[in-house]
């Protein structure tokens, strides 16, 4: 009896093994991510930017699928880091596209590589410094099963320290590059004021210099030579968010904008000094204003 026992256990036990291996597929290769994972992001250029990338599927005998992309532990559709995020959106080669739930790319072929993008829209501000998701890229089959396990990728943007200035009450526009403002007096009055704003927008803390050509004078434009002679230069006495300076050297400020695309405004007020024993004609200066991110 030992013996019959023994060789029908044999049989029972092949039978469940073959059945075991009838019933599990093959599993799918995990999907893998190549590309360039950060680009910059400038808040200020009114452009959007994508962070590009390749994601390639083996099917491992499946004929078609699904693949889904989407943030990691379905976190919001927000790269991150120090200070306000900046919302994404992704985008397939295929038209796809999604701002919540999952990217959905449709797979033809049981190997395939496809394109996608974390996409920024312009219009949006951020802080200097690093903003970061952690996305995962998953295959299903085209009965919605998965037949792989989730591929964890990082993409990440990089906003610049950037400033840009503008001189508000005086033609002139935003400019990173620099750019140029007049302050007409008109006729000369001793004592008279002039006010203007200097508008700040940053991503970053700022340093702000100002310096005059003529060491805070005015100088008659048809004898440049003689400004140092009475009559043909006038001082001035230049105030800025507060802190006046009569700028017989550097004006230096340290300051920390509003962190939005507006910025801040800083008011300017430029004050005269005695005018009397000028002789007629036109007297100018140039007043230097440099903004730089820190």
């Amino acid at each position: 009896m030992r013996l019959i026992s023994a060789v029908l256990r044999v049989p029972v036990s092949m039978v469940a093994a073959a059945a075991l291996l009838v019933a599990v597929p093959a599993a799918a290769a995990d999907p893998v991510i190549a590309g360039a994972a950060r680009a910059t992001y400038d808040p200020f250029s009114g452009a959007a930017v994508a962070v590009a990338l390749t994601v390639s599927v083996d099917l491992e005998g499946e004929a078609t699928g699904i693949l889904r992309i989407r943030p990691a532990d379905n976190g919001p559709y927000a790269l991150e880091g120090e200070g306000p995020s900046l919302a994404f959106i992704l985008k397939s080669d295929a038209g796809s596209a999604a701002a919540s739930g999952s990217l959905v790319i449709p797979v033809d072929s049981p190997r395939a590589s496809m394109r996608f993008e974390v996409f920024v829209p312009a219009g949006q501000y951020a802080q200097a410094g690093l903003r970061a998701v952690s996305l995962e890229a998953q295959l299903f089959d085209a009965a919605g099963a998965p037949v792989s396990g989730p591929s964890r990728f990082i993409a990440e943007i990089d906003v610049a320290a950037r400033a840009q200035a503008n001189i508000a009450g005086a033609s002139g526009v935003w400019g990173s590059q620099g750019s140029l403002a007049f302050i007409d007096f008109g006729e000369l009055d001793s004592h008279e004021t002039a006010t203007a704003a200097l508008q700040v927008r940053a991503t970053t803390d700022v340093v702000i210099t100002a310096w005059s050509d003529h060491l805070g004078r005015m100088i008659h434009v048809d004898h440049p030579q003689s400004a140092a002679e009475p009559g043909f230069s006038i001082a001035y006495r230049f105030s800025l968010d507060g802190v006046s300076s009569a700028l017989t050297g550097p004006m230096i400020l340290n300051r920390a904008p509003a962190p939005s695309l507006d910025g801040i405004s800083y008011p300017i007020l430029i004050t005269l000094d005695d005018a009397n024993g000028l002789y007629a004609g036109t007297y100018l200066d140039t007043l230097n204003i440099e903004v730089t991110a820190r």
